[in-house]
C-alpha cells in the first residue's frame, strides 16, 4: 500500500523504514504461524505514513489497521499507542 522507499525518495521525501518479523509478535507466535513481516515507510520529517507492506497470515486483515492511518500526519503516533 502506498509508496516504497525508492518512490518516496523520488518525490523528494526522506523516508524512514521500519521492519519487524512476525516471529517477534506474541500474537503470531500464539497462533502457531510466525512466518511473515511488516514493513512501514514513513516520512522522517512529519511522521506521516507513506506506505506499508504486510506479508504473512492474516495480512489482509492487518493491512486494514494501517490503511485507516494512511495519509494521517500523526499516523506513527497512533500506531505506536
Amino acid at each position: 500500500m502506498g509508496l516504497n522507499e525508492d518512490a518516496a525518495e523520488a518525490r523528494g521525501l526522506e523516508p524512514a523504514v521500519g521492519f519487524t518479523a512476525f516471529d517477534a509478535s506474541p500474537a503470531a507466535l500464539s497462533q502457531g504461524d510466525a512466518r511473515g513481516f511488516v514493513r512501514v515507510v514513513a516520512d522522517m520529517e512529519s511522521g506521516g505514513l507513506l506506505g506499508a507492506e504486510i506479508v504473512g497470515g492474516d495480512a489482509g486483515e492487518l493491512i486494514q489497521v494501517l490503511g485507516l492511518e494512511f495519509g494521517s500526519a500523526d499516523a506513527l503516533r497512533h500506531l505506536a499507542a
